[in-house]
């Protein structure tokens, strides 16, 4: 259920990020969204199905790779409320 979680995030956020033509939001915007649905779909697949197909992995690894990947996601929310809020 998780992978198919993390697919459908990922291939929503291609769709939008490759999108420049949205009519109800400024296509800024909409390709900020598409970034951050890709970066949801890798961290859901990381901490759901990665972790247990590897449980050896260096958690030290483990930890950056979900920061990094969160950090893209919430910049990806924010970026797309500042440009569709005009800002």
């Amino acid at each position: 259920m998780a992978v198919a979680w993390g697919a459908t995030l990922c291939v929503l956020g291609l769709a939008w990020a490759g999108e420049s033509q949205a009519a109800f939001l400024a296509p800024g915007a909409v390709r900020a969204a598409g970034f951050a649905g890709l970066a949801a779909g890798q961290f859901v697949f990381m901490v759901l199905v990665a972790d247990r197909w590897f449980p050896r992995a260096s958690r030290r690894f483990v930890r950056v790779a979900e920061a990094i990947t969160f950090a893209v996601f919430v910049g990806g929310l924010l970026a797309a409320a500042v440009i569709a809020l005009g800002g």
